[in-house]
């Protein structure tokens, strides 16, 4: 079974929902980057309430397990909410650490 240490990157661009996800070689460097952005932009994280009412992206972490069942069992996904200001900077942060 192939694994994938993932994050994804959600958000609005004009309307329209995007999805960006990155693949890191281990958990511990992956856990380690949701960290750092967790913890980089505390000062503008929000709730999902805020969201809905205004625009901001979503970042969440999780493993992504490629299966030949039909049947999954839903897992915990830590996920981060932020304000939209934060693009840029959550963006460059996973472009300069994919694959490390």
């Amino acid at each position: 079974m192939m694994i994938e240490y993932q994050i994804e990157l959600s958000y609005l661009d004009n309307g329209k929902a995007v999805h960006k996800t990155v693949s890191f070689k281990t958990e511990i460097k992956r856990n380690e980057i949701y960290r750092t952005i967790c913890t980089k932009f505390a000062d503008r994280q929000v709730t999902v309430e805020y969201l809905r009412e205004h625009s901001g992206i979503q970042v969440s972490s999780y493993n992504y397990k490629e299966t030949k069942s039909p049947l999954t069992i839903a897992q915990f996904v830590p996920t981060a909410y932020f304000k939209e200001e934060v693009i840029t900077d959550v963006l460059a942060i996973l472009e300069s650490k994919a694959l490390i």
